[in-house]
């Protein structure tokens, strides 16, 4: 990523003299500016080497490149939990969840009818946060949504159930950040688990 203009020099690190071999030191004391590869070697006032780069224009290339080896990275992960929601939506899992937290849910939504369809799309919305799938969770949370605007009698105003709904939503209830840790591991992190307490202890 460029910050800055091209052309720029871009500290890289100082080093000392035993770095270099003797014919370089040479060639940097009579050319006061030594060139190796990339990289530009200058000695300080100190007696220290400064290594630079010259920095090129070519951040919007660097930056697609990261971004679709990153979303390559996360290909392979996110199909898998979203595999085993769609294992446990057909095993009844989802409904065994609907039913422990239905009572907790009652109380947050007074005013939506019991066995309505948006708690079942809010249900799978929430489970697909809690796992840590955003992507998953997105039409969950549309589909919540529209069927909650059902209720709403077609009025322009939100309603109280969906303004709860886009507050618990946006609250970030995530037990396996999932997305976060496929991120993470994408940029070799050398520990990409290790977001998984700090996010249990948020939610």
């Amino acid at each position: 990523m460029v910050t800055g203009r091209s052309g720029d020099t871009v500290r890289l690190k100082t080093a000392d003299t035993t770095t270099l071999s003797a014919a370089q030191l040479r060639q940097l004391d009579s050319a006061k500016v030594l060139a190796t590869g990339s990289r530009q070697v200058r000695r300080t006032a100190d007696g220290q080497l400064q290594h630079y780069q010259v920095q090129n224009a070519d951040g919007i290339i660097e930056t697609t490149k990261t971004a679709v080896n990153i979303s390559i990275g996360l290909i392979g992960i996110m199909a898998l939990f979203m595999g085993f929601m769609s294992i446990a939506e057909r095993a009844g899992g989802i409904r065994l969840l609907s039913r422990i937290i239905g009572p907790f849910f009652s109380r947050l939504f007074p005013d939506i009818p019991k066995n309505h369809p948006s708690m079942g799309h809010m249900m799978m919305n929430f489970s697909a946060n809690l796992m840590g799938l955003d992507n998953a969770a997105t039409p969950f949370g549309i589909k919540a949504m529209q069927s909650l605007q059902e209720l709403n009698g077609g009025s322009t105003r939100a309603s109280n159930a969906q303004i709860m709904f886009l507050c618990l939503h946006a609250s970030g209830l995530t037990l396996i950040p999932v997305s976060i840790i496929a991120a993470r591991a994408a940029l070799r992190a050398e520990n990409p688990t290790d977001i998984f307490v700090p996010c249990m202890v948020a939610t």
